[in-house]
């Protein structure tokens, strides 16, 4: 529970932080960007540091990770590599020239610079060099580079050469057995001379298509003249065309396992089945099945430990259909045994783990879970405060917050629920605000004093009150 809790803190720091910062607007640099690299201890020691220069360049981007970039200077000693942060880094503008601009102190560089030697022996100190660097700008997947594939097979790493791949290919459909002679001719500017139409232009719909299984695709292309605009042009007419047309609405069942009290389960809905015993499960929900295509199963499982249940609620499990996505929920159960919680959870789990096809989508919602609302509370013991009613309603916000939409969902609002617990409370809540009241203590023992000691009680009760007092302000004089 603590991992889960740590892991959602996680996530919404991370959302609060890439919104302030706009992580996802930043553009950052690709292999032949031109970049200042940061010296952070330049200012150390300086007489004064506002004044001081802390950034040297230009250099040219080798290579690139998840969060750093592998340069080399553009002007000076090419053999000295840098591995620097992407914080550390600067985008030089195109306008600016390869002006070099020192610092007094540097950054260490990296001792190990054998891999990098083939691409350092290219002309580096030219400026006009980015035609080469355009074919070696790759996705930014963690862990692996794309591979864009045309139909007949051919594999390239460059989604510039893949756009012109497929152009030529289309131009030209009997090179479509000639891998080689297509990845030679597309390199480059070798196509310049042919009548290719819209060689250098950015893709349209069906070539974006072709390279949308590229997670980060909308990052690489920031980086490329006119695809992102065109890119987002894409986007937007496909939104557009969704926007027209119809969605299907969801149809949700909702099952409510045997052994559970109906009173516990006050919901009010058109596709909803009850069953009574274990007997009828297979009769009563193949009926609902026939005639109607439900595209997400709700079942409410009772709360018990045994583990010869598990075995029918396998059996009620696998008698939806695979189509359909599966959500388990907890029956709230009102004065439960608590370390009965955590084995309840486990059968649970131990349950979803029993489908047989990895790929459907069965999810469930723990009885363990932390209600941030409710003082952290676990999700199943809320049924010691809220009647059924108020338990349902807690539970629809939960299922939404998980990203699952509940449709139909109604509860009956016409029974009238006395919890126990709930009078208790507000009992209790009513005699902390009484005795908050301006001597309310005095008249509670005032009354217990007359009880034990009779109708005098009272104004023996005053006359000692009354002498304490004389005692107390006698011996304030004193002193």
């Amino acid at each position: 529970m603590a991992r889960e809790q740590a892991a959602r803190e996680y996530e919404e720091h991370k959302r609060l932080f890439d919104e302030k910062h706009k992580t996802s607007c930043r553009k950052y640099p690709q292999p032949g960007s031109r970049v200042l690299v940061e010296i952070p201890s330049e200012k150390l020691g300086a007489r004064c540091p506002k004044l001081v220069n802390k950034w040297k360049g230009p250099y040219r981007v080798i290579s690139v990770t998840k969060n750093s970039a592998t340069v080399a200077p553009i002007i000076g000693d090419s053999k000295k590599i840098l591995e620097v942060p992407f914080d550390n880094l600067r985008i030089v503008p195109p306008e600016m020239e390869n002006v070099p601009i020192e610092t007094k102190k540097g950054r260490k560089g990296k001792r190990n610079i054998d891999q990098i030697d083939s691409l350092l022996e290219i002309n580096i100190v030219s400026s006009n060099n980015e035609k080469f660097f355009s074919e070696t700008l790759t996705c930014r997947c963690d862990g692996h580079r794309c591979s864009f594939v045309t139909t007949n097979g051919i594999r390239t790493n460059s989604p510039t050469q893949f756009v012109r791949m497929l152009r030529l290919l289309k131009r030209y459909p009997n090179l479509k057995d000639k891998a080689q002679v297509v990845l030679l001719l597309t390199q480059g500017d070798t196509l310049k001379n042919l009548d290719v139409p819209l060689i250098k232009g950015p893709p349209n719909a069906e070539e974006f298509l072709q390279m949308s299984h590229c997670q980060t695709l909308h990052l690489v292309i920031k980086h490329m003249p006119g695809w992102e605009k065109a890119f987002k042009e894409v986007t937007s007419q496909f939104i557009h065309e969704l926007s027209q047309e119809k969605a299907v609405p969801t149809q949700t069942l909702t099952i409510v396992a045997p052994a559970i009290p109906k009173n516990e389960v006050p919901l009010k809905m058109k596709n909803i089945v009850v069953l009574n015993t274990w007997n009828e499960v297979a009769s009563k929900l193949q009926e609902s099945f026939e005639d109607q295509f439900y595209h997400l199963v709700i079942v409410i499982l009772p709360f018990d430990t045994n583990q010869n249940v598990l075995e029918n609620w396998r059996q009620l499990i696998f008698t939806i259909p695979t189509d359909s996505e599966v959500l388990l929920l907890p029956a709230p159960v009102p004065n439960f045994d608590y370390q009965s919680i955590l084995p309840y959870e486990n059968m649970m789990k131990d349950l979803l783990n029993l489908k047989p096809d990895v790929s459907r989508a069965w999810t469930m919602i723990s009885p363990n879970m932390p209600m941030i609302a409710h003082n952290n509370k676990p999700l199943i013991t809320l049924r010691d405060t809220y009647n059924p009613v108020e338990m349902w309603k807690v539970i629809n916000d939960m299922v939404e917050k998980n990203g699952t939409q509940w449709n139909g969902f109604c509860v009956d609002n016409t029974h009238v629920y006395s919890s126990s617990t709930r009078n208790c409370s507000q009992s209790s809540t009513s005699s902390i605000q009484k005795s908050r009241q301006p001597g309310a203590f005095r008249k509670e023992i005032t009354h217990e004093y007359e009880s034990v000691n009779g109708s005098s009680g009272k104004r023996k009760l005053d006359r000692s009150r009354s002498s304490s007092v004389a005692h107390r302000d006698k011996r304030r004089t004193q002193y």
